[in-house]
């Protein structure tokens, strides 16, 4: 039987933000793209839902701007607190992000943005990338299309089996790069036989989707809602207060069944939950889903990538996982394109794996930490932390199992309002609110990542090492201490130019490196411009950044490359090698 067989530049496998992102930077600068999805449409059911700041600014390269995003993003007010309740409205503590005046001062510093993250449901966010997808005569995108094989995997392409759903056939794709965006129990990595480092269950959870305006039934808006009270237990997440939530709880899948965990189960406990009844709540749907903490082994194998939660699963308790993998694409589309395009050779994509691993490792752990960290508040309350799975053993107990139904519900009953007379001191016990306050505060770095968001620096990779040590905050998690190290993130500033008032970042292009010279200095003349390398001029600049010394170098994604006092040519070739097998690529007639 013969196969149909297809070609292009690059494959891309799965339509979520890692995939799209990837696309769309790919269309950016000028390659055409196919991209498969084995669904029909996005996800409606939502998951992630917080841009943080790095994301925000390599979303403004493939032209997404804030006020797309603001379009279906809670308002910043609502985004920025977390509270902790009893029930919805009987909150004993809480962290609120704009409230200090300090870290709102951090926020305007370091940043170019006016908001410093966006509370958005990646269902949301996924719609305005399929969008801008679709608009491009440079990305295929195809919905109803499954990944099934790899049928070749060399040095030279890789050859992919794809199933079309609609027609119900399968077909052939020969692509110079496979990347694979396909999620978190990615079948293509499980195909390259690439391992996991890491916990593969540290819990498992099922959430409920449900639809309403609960802004006049609020007496404080926020994002996320931790519940204690111990009959209702759980999370809200507040996509948007007055269209999207979700409510989170854990599942003990050796005493529990999920198909126990039916609408009308989260009916009750969502409105037990809140503390009042909505007489038409509906469910949208119910999801399943496991909490790890594992990094790939390997990025890479052949001419395949992972990116994304393909290449690393994180608990949600910090919001790193989509955010970590928009970061990825960037990372890796300028290197491939410089490959594709004859400018280096293949090894500069090996600094995919060395450069981004290390930030993955960073944030799975950080991740974990937090999952772990938020649960001293219960302790401190005096609830046991493994009090729910304790209770779902004991109802799938023989004993409990043949008891009459109204003596087990009394006796669980017992049990819960016990642990419920233990929270509800907070109420009234001054001292014991005081260690609540101040356990809470301790939290703020779940919420406040700044640092983590754009303060890691790349040790090895694409660029030349001065041998300076890393400027780390003290609190690396919250605070960003500037840096124009190689490796670092370009810092932003604003500069006073003869052209008006800017940002470092405003200079900044995906499709070159920049160089920051002062006129004289050795080098490109600054006034001119190369394939590779754009110079800026920055000698009649009214002011600078204090950090900054002689000249700087930046690559395409925004890390620095190299600085130093003069600037040599024969630099570039260090940082992008032109050297070794250069990956040939299959190609449509019709690609640019």
């Amino acid at each position: 039987m013969n196969v149909q067989s297809e070609r292009c530049k690059v494959l891309i496998s799965g339509a979520g933000p890692s995939g799209l992102v990837s696309a769309l930077l790919l269309a950016r600068l000028g390659i055409r793209s196919i991209v498969i999805e084995r669904n029909a449409i996005t996800d409606e059911h939502p998951k992630a839902h917080e841009l943080n700041t790095r994301s925000v600014e390599i979303l403004s390269e493939i032209g997404v701007t804030e006020d797309d995003l603001n379009k279906e993003a809670s308002p910043l007010e609502d985004g920025s607190r977390i509270l902790f309740c009893r029930t919805i409205n009987e909150e004993f503590g809480r962290i609120d992000l704009m409230v200090d005046s300090e870290r709102r001062a951090k926020y305007a510093k370091h940043l170019r943005q006016a908001l410093p993250y966006f509370n958005l449901s990646q269902s949301e966010f996924e719609k305005i990338l399929v969008a801008r997808a679709e608009a491009s005569n440079l990305i295929d995108l195809r919905f109803r299309h499954c990944w099934k094989s790899i049928a070749k995997n060399d040095k030279h392409s890789t050859v992919s089996r794809i199933f079309d759903e609609a027609k119900s056939d399968h077909y052939e794709i020969e692509a110079g790069y496979l990347l694979a965006c396909d999620g978190a129990g990615s079948p293509i990595r499980r195909a390259l036989e690439i391992g996991m480092d890491g916990p593969a269950e540290i819990a498992s959870f099922v959430n409920a989707y449900f639809k309403y305006n609960l802004r006049d039934y609020l007496k404080t808006p926020a994002k996320l809602y931790w519940i204690a009270h111990p009959k209702f237990a759980g999370s809200f997440i507040s996509h948007h207060i007055e269209k999207r939530w979700v409510f989170v709880v854990p599942i003990y899948n050796q005493w529990e069944k999920l198909e126990d965990f039916t609408p009308e189960f989260f009916k009750n406990r969502i409105q037990g939950a809140l503390g009042f009844d909505l007489p038409d709540l509906e469910i949208e749907s119910i999801s399943a889903w496991r909490m790890t903490a594992q990094v790939a082994k390997a990025y890479s194998a052949g001419n395949v990538f992972l990116i994304g939660d393909a290449a690393h699963r994180f608990p949600p308790t910090g919001g790193l996982g989509m955010n970590t993998g928009i970061a990825d694409a960037h990372n890796l589309i300028w290197k491939l394109v410089s490959v594709l395009r004859g400018n280096s050779g293949d090894e500069l994509l090996d600094t995919y794996e060395s450069e981004r691993r290390p930030v993955a490792v960073t944030n799975r752990d950080k991740s974990r930490e937090n999952s772990e960290n938020i649960l001293e508040v219960f302790t401190l309350l005096g609830l046991d932390l493994d009090g729910m799975e304790k209770l779902a053993k004991a109802k799938a107990s023989f004993p409990l199992r043949i008891m009459p139904v109204k003596l087990r519900k009394k006796i669980i009953s017992v049990v819960m309002d016990f642990a419920d007379r233990k929270l509800r001191r907070v109420f009234s016990d001054s001292e014991l609110k005081m260690q609540a306050d101040a356990t809470i505060e301790r939290q703020i770095g779940h919420f406040d990542r700044l640092g983590l968001d754009i303060g890691y620096t790349y040790t090895e990779g694409a660029l030349i090492d001065d041998g300076t040590p890393i400027e780390i905050a003290e609190n690396e998690v919250s605070d960003y201490a500037p840096s124009t190290r190689p490796g670092a993130r370009l810092p932003h500033a604003w500069v006073e130019t003869p052209e008006g008032r800017k940002s470092t970042h405003d200079f900044l292009a995906y499709d070159r490196f920049t160089l920051f010279v002062k006129t004289g200095q050795e080098g490109i003349p600054p006034t001119s411009s190369g394939e590779l390398v754009h110079a800026i001029d920055v000698s009649e600049w009214k002011d600078s950044p204090s950090a900054w010394h002689g000249s700087i170098l930046v690559r395409p994604d925004g890390h620095i490359a190299w600085r130093g006092e003069s600037w040599k040519s024969e630099y570039l070739n260090q940082i992008i090698p032109d050297k070794g097998h250069k990956r040939p690529d299959p190609r449509e007639s019709n690609d640019p």
